[in-house]
C-alpha cells in the first residue's frame, strides 16, 4: 500500500535543516562531493532525500 505524506512549506524547511545538520554539510557541498562519488552511503541518502524535498518546494 502506498503512504502519501503531506508537507507544508515550513516541514520542507524543517526537515532540510535536519537533513543537513546530520550530514555535517550544506547542500553545496554535498552537491560537489557527490558529483566526484565521495559521500558516505548516508550522506548520499541524504542528498537524495534533500533534492527530493527541494523538487516538492519548488524550488
Amino acid at each position: 500500500m502506498t503512504q502519501i505524506t503531506y508537507l507544508t512549506k515550513d516541514d520542507i524547511a524543517r526537515r532540510r535543516a535536519e537533513l543537513l545538520d546530520r550530514a555535517g554539510l550544506n547542500l553545496d557541498e554535498l552537491r560537489g562531493r557527490g558529483a566526484t562519488y565521495q559521500l558516505s552511503p548516508e550522506q548520499a541518502v541524504i542528498l537524495k532525500e534533500l533534492e527530493d524535498l527541494e523538487f516538492l518546494a519548488g524550488a
